[in-house]
């Protein structure tokens, strides 16, 4: 496709996916920055470019995406995005006051977004119903890609400074859960 037609940016977009779901997360850089530079107002390529750098620890890039966009959006993605910066920042208050408006907007009938809402809430100290909560889920799902996302999601906190209660807890849940599910 891309061959046939080098500014379609969906095919870029698809690309991206795919490597992240292989956990190929500087290739799918490589494929939402394309993305990007070809259509800059899609939204979703900077929500996903935001999170991969933040995957990567690449800090400096990710603010430069979330500035950008944070002011200007209300999309749920980008207040968990943000808090999830802001937490690697060092600053807690912050973080947590966007992962509370990012909750706020996900759907809990999907498993993706019950996963992450579970995440998040172990990290605004929810422990406890946290790691219950994914315990049961684990039971119930078996979607491998909606607890490996939520592994990155709560890797992604526990590079904090601060320690967050429960988190390298519910990162061994994530962890055998993924093992077990074929």
């Amino acid at each position: 496709m891309i061959e046939l037609n080098p500014q379609y940016t969906d095919a870029y977009n698809n690309l991206g996916q795919i490597h992240y779901d292989l956990s190929r997360y500087s290739d799918a850089i490589d494929n939402f920055e394309v993305a990007r530079s070809l259509d800059s107002q899609e939204l979703s390529y900077q929500i996903c470019l935001s999170y991969l750098y933040l995957l990567q620890d690449d800090i400096e890039n990710s603010e430069k995406i979330i500035d950008v966009i944070f002011n200007n959006e209300s999309e749920s993605r980008i207040f968990l995005n943000h808090g999830l910066l802001m937490s690697r920042k060092g600053e807690t208050r912050k973080a947590h006051e966007s992962w509370t408006i990012g909750l706020q907007g996900l759907d809990l009938d999907s498993n993706w977004d019950r996963a992450i809402y579970y995440v998040f809430s172990l990290a605004l100290g929810q422990v406890k119903e946290g790691l219950d909560n994914m315990k049961l889920l684990a039971k119930e799902c078996h979607d491998k890609s909606v607890f490996s996302n939520a592994l990155n999601e709560a890797t992604i906190i526990s590079r904090s400074p601060q320690p967050v209660e429960g988190i390298n807890d519910l990162i061994t849940i994530l962890e055998m859960t993924i093992a077990q599910l074929p």
